[in-house]
């Protein structure tokens, strides 16, 4: 059993923020989000819901699930290029990437899904996964 109680299922607990976000305005969905690092330890969100997270209390890796199943990792490579990474793509979800450069210093993904809204997304430092 893992630590958890649960067959095969491992976590590792350490110091968790999590961020449940909505639309911004009431009754409004998500079909485009635009997903980036910034030089001042933020993960930015663009597209129907633009906001600004911090990275900087998540330890060295934050992942972000999406209502529509999909889930990226996100951290600071040691070139100092924020990277992001595809773990799961939700169902019809298509995802388009730019790889960082020293000079942008960050990856860039844009999420679209003409089938399923996005109706929040979570950002937290725990991952529990099937091993």
């Amino acid at each position: 059993m893992g630590k958890l109680g649960l067959p095969g299922m491992m976590t590792t607990r350490t110091s968790t923020k999590r961020f449940h976000l909505t639309a911004s305005r009431e009754g409004s969905l998500m079909h485009a989000l635009t997903i980036s690092g910034t030089p001042e330890d933020l993960i930015k969100f663009e597209g129907e819901l633009n906001e600004e997270l911090g990275i900087y209390e998540l330890q060295d890796t934050a992942f972000v699930a999406f209502s529509d199943g999909t889930l990226l990792e996100v951290n600071l490579d040691e070139g100092e290029i924020w990277k992001i990474e595809t773990i799961t793509l939700g169902a019809n979800t298509v995802m388009e990437k730019v790889e960082g450069t020293v000079e942008t210093g960050t990856d860039k993904v844009s999420l679209t899904n003409p089938v399923v809204a996005f109706q929040w997304i979570l950002m937290g430092s725990n991952l529990v996964k099937n091993q």
